[in-house]
């Protein structure tokens, strides 16, 4: 069942299962990596779309709900295959960290030589092309030094691991439709004569975990905080 409690504008702390800490890494000469656009096959990280927005596009799939009440997620997910290749697309909303109801938080791509125990809930999916991350084109069974050139060098790399984070601030008007007028808890923040400059922060988190050096696993991670 979809969690159905108001979702947006309270105060609550990012979950650490899917962000790590917001500071941007950056190692190398390139230039640096501005705020990525998070796509998987039409797919946006942490926008508008939704759980189910997932379903009318991929078909008919099982939609379950993992954790307790304080970090409650539901999750989805599709087996990817074409020819060429096989791997599974977890799509995960996070229940405190969705800005409305389904808002995909997470993605995660996970190659044919990852344990996945709940393989038997994923529907079976035809692609045409190698599901990637759009913007970055990061992809599974890419090679570590593919991996490094699509991070542009920035990225820190611990423990068969390459990691990123980004963080950015969007400032609003009171009247600007990206927020909620039916949240009592909106109501109170935007009315508050202290509040001069709503804004809210956007967080990214990207990682990528290699197997015999290549990617294995990819997770794509977004979500908002309001602030004053």
């Amino acid at each position: 069942m979809m969690n159905t409690r108001p979702l947006l504008w309270r105060k609550r702390s990012l979950l650490l299962a899917l962000f790590s800490c917001f500071n941007v890494s950056a190692l190398g000469a390139e230039t640096p990596i501005r705020f990525p656009d998070l796509f998987v096959l039409g797919v946006e990280v942490g926008g508008k779309a939704t759980l189910q927005s997932v379903v009318e596009k991929f078909g008919a799939t099982r939609i379950w709900t993992s954790g307790d009440a304080s970090t409650g997620a539901d999750e989805l997910c599709y087996i990817l295959v074409n020819n060429k290749f096989e791997a599974i697309m977890r799509v995960v909303s996070v229940g405190e960290a969705a800005t409305h109801i389904g808002q995909i938080n997470a993605i995660i791509l996970l190659g044919p030589e990852e344990n996945v125990p709940f393989r038997s809930r994923c529907a079976r999916k035809e692609v045409s092309s190698q599901p990637f991350i759009s913007d970055l084109g990061l992809a599974i069974g890419m090679s570590k030094a593919e991996v490094e050139s699509a991070l542009r060098h920035q990225a820190t790399f611990k423990s068969g691991a390459f990691s990123m984070d980004f963080k950015r601030t969007i400032f609003l008007r009171k009247d600007d439709p990206i927020l909620r007028r039916d949240d009592p808890e909106y109501a109170d923040w935007a009315a508050s004569l202290s509040c001069s400059k709503p804004n809210y922060e956007d967080f990214a988190h990207i990682e990528v975990v290699l197997l015999h050096g290549r990617a294995s696993r990819i997770q794509v991670s977004r979500n908002q905080q309001p602030g004053c």
